[in-house]
């Protein structure tokens, strides 16, 4: 799989407000990985640095948005 296609992939699964802030953002080739941690603000990870990718708070709702498109998860997530 190229690597558009695993961010297009990824761009699905995350709740709007992050994923738009994430297809807008400049730096997005160099993304190495997304957390969306309960009661945090969403992170992203780039090659070089980390950034806040909004002031909003990651929800159970947003979690729950995300695990569904996902699917299953086993022992390992």
């Amino acid at each position: 799989m190229y690597l558009n296609e695993d961010l297009n992939l990824l761009m699905k699964v995350l709740p709007d407000f992050v994923r738009v802030h994430l297809e807008n953002h400049s730096n997005c080739f160099n993304l190495i990985e997304v957390i969306l941690d309960f009661g945090k603000r969403p992170e992203a990870r780039f090659r070089d640095f980390s950034e806040y990718l909004s002031e909003k708070t990651i929800s159970w709702k947003d979690l729950n948005f995300s695990t569904k498109q996902l699917g299953n998860f086993n022992d390992h997530n």
